[in-house]
């Protein structure tokens, strides 16, 4: 289980990774790229992950909880039973994303995008 907790990751290359479990609780990671990469169950909570790229990411139960999201890039990623509780995700693509039973109760989500996203279940309580 990888520890990138507090890490200065701005514009790191992680596409494709394998990062399943892997904690980046408070990292900084603006514009860093995590296309495609493995992260079930990874923690992300209070990070900066703001122009992130999660295109086609596997990401099912990963926590983003806290996390700044803004014009973050999610397009096509499995996202089954992730939390973004309090979430700030201004812009960010969702699109194609699968998100079904996901949790985004308190997210900001102002202007973001979720065409053709597929979220049955999923809970958007108070965003």
């Amino acid at each position: 289980r990888a520890d990138f907790g507090k890490a200065d990751l701005g514009d790191a290359k992680l596409g494709g990774a394998k990062l399943v479990e892997a904690s980046f609780v408070e990292a900084v990671a603006p514009k860093a790229d995590f296309g495609k990469a493995e992260m079930a169950s990874a923690k992300l909570g209070g990070a900066t992950l703001t122009e992130a790229s999660f295109a086609q990411a596997v990401a099912p139960r990963a926590d983003f909880g806290k996390a700044d999201l803004g014009d973050a890039k999610l397009g096509g990623a499995k996202l089954v039973e992730a939390s973004f509780v309090e979430a700030v995700a201004p812009k960010a693509d969702f699109g194609k994303a699968e998100m079904a039973s996901a949790k985004l109760g308190g997210a900001t989500l102002t202007e973001a995008s979720f065409a053709q996203a597929v979220a049955p279940r999923a809970d958007f309580g108070k965003a």
